[in-house]
């Protein structure tokens, strides 16, 4: 029987094959891209790369100085959210005007994750004292969390308003500004930011992105360069320096960066699937195949690794293993109608002709509109 033959070509969004069209999940970029500023949104002071200082809540949000506050340190209080709340309370109950105690409980209200709660105390700061650029800003970050990002950027701007040096709001409105796909935006105020900050690798890495959604790769690169120049060991920078060559067709920069950057942090799966898919580009079948193998005993579960590594083995004309990892693909996604069609295909190749076609019908039945046209081809 004659053999289908695919040739590989692989693009953001999907792989395609010169006789055949088979949709994929492609290469994954940046995590905050699945959900553009959950990377910025968990309130840890520790990302997957390292310290980052432009996290709110690292630290307590200062107060002005000269406001006296019993509580305006949160080291002064217990690590349990629910007791720092009874001494917030205590206080706010002795003095309903204590802006320093209002707002330090909205800080551990955001903690919990009782958005509406923390909302209410940054209001009532702001209603006792409206010139706190520091309330606008929790509020915006609330919001943020929240995800109505056109209202976290609205308190943002009020606490620029009020303080135009305000580094934390312009960082975090930039952020907000990336989440609504508003690079322009973004650029400007990581651009302001610079201006009167300490140089930062962190601001220079999130202007880069800002730049590479703008495709302006040259900009982006160079803000990446300027990031990882001041901090050798930001594997964030050097992860999405890679996202940015793979999108220039650079592909064996890219995965140098890609390795780097899983030198400085082996435990990001994310950097393993990308870098699979840029050795594939330049037809390393093998180390495609070791690093989807990685992503999938990280998280078993990953339907796309499973797939993609698929589509290598098919490729390699070993449809056996292809037809393997379909089956978990199917296993874990029943809807997949790139996985059957795949199968059934290689069940084809194989010449089991009849499964292939049950497979092919069923990605048709699914909307894969090349199955439609290969059952014509092979099973009428």
């Amino acid at each position: 029987m004659k053999k289908i033959l695919l040739l590989l070509f692989c693009f953001r969004g999907l792989i395609s094959f010169s006789q055949i069209v088979i949709p994929t999940p492609g290469y994954i970029t940046e995590p905050t891209e699945r959900n553009p500023i959950q990377f910025y949104l968990a309130p840890t002071v520790v990302n997957n790369y390292g310290y980052d200082p432009y996290h709110p809540y690292t630290t307590q949000v200062p107060l002005p100085q000269n406001r006296e506050n019993r509580f305006s340190t949160l080291n002064q209080l217990s690590a349990d959210p629910l007791l720092n709340l009874k001494e917030y309370t205590k206080a706010i109950d002795q003095n309903p005007r204590d802006t320093g105690a209002y707002f330090n409980r909205a800080i551990e209200r955001f903690k919990l994750n009782d958005y509406t709660a923390a909302l209410s105390d940054f209001n009532k700061v702001i209603e006792i004292d409206p010139s706190l650029a520091e309330a606008y800003y929790g509020i915006g970050f609330t919001k943020m969390a929240m995800q109505d990002f056109k209202g976290a950027i609205s308190e943002f701007d009020k606490a620029i308003m009020i303080n135009n040096k305000f580094a934390e709001a312009y960082f975090y409105r930039g952020n907000t500004k990336l989440a609504l796909e508003d690079y322009e935006g973004a650029i400007e105020d990581f651009t302001k930011l610079i201006t009167f900050i300490s140089p930062s690798g962190f601001i220079y890495n999130r202007r880069g992105f800002a730049r590479s959604g703008k495709k302006d790769y040259e900009g982006a690169i160079s803000d990446y360069n300027k990031a990882i120049e001041l901090n050798p060991k930001f594997g964030e920078a050097y992860y999405n320096r890679a996202n940015t060559k793979m999108d220039m067709q650079d592909y064996h920069e890219a995965i140098t960066d890609y390795s780097e950057a899983i030198k400085i942090n082996p435990g990001i799966t994310e950097v393993y699937y990308n870098r699979a898919v840029a050795k594939d580009k330049i037809e390393d079948h093998k180390g495609a195949i070791t690093d989807y193998s990685k992503v999938i005993k990280n998280n078993p579960d990953d339907a796309a690794a499973f797939y993609n590594r698929a589509v290598v083995y098919f490729n390699e004309k070993d449809y056996k293993k292809a037809i393997a990892d379909l089956d978990k693909t199917i296993v874990i996604d029943a809807n997949n109608a790139g996985a059957y069609y795949v199968r059934g295909i290689a069940k084809i190749n194989l010449g089991k002709k009849d499964d292939g076609c049950s497979d092919l019908n069923r990605a048709g039945a699914l909307g894969n509109e090349q199955a439609k046209e290969q059952l014509k081809k092979y099973c009428d």
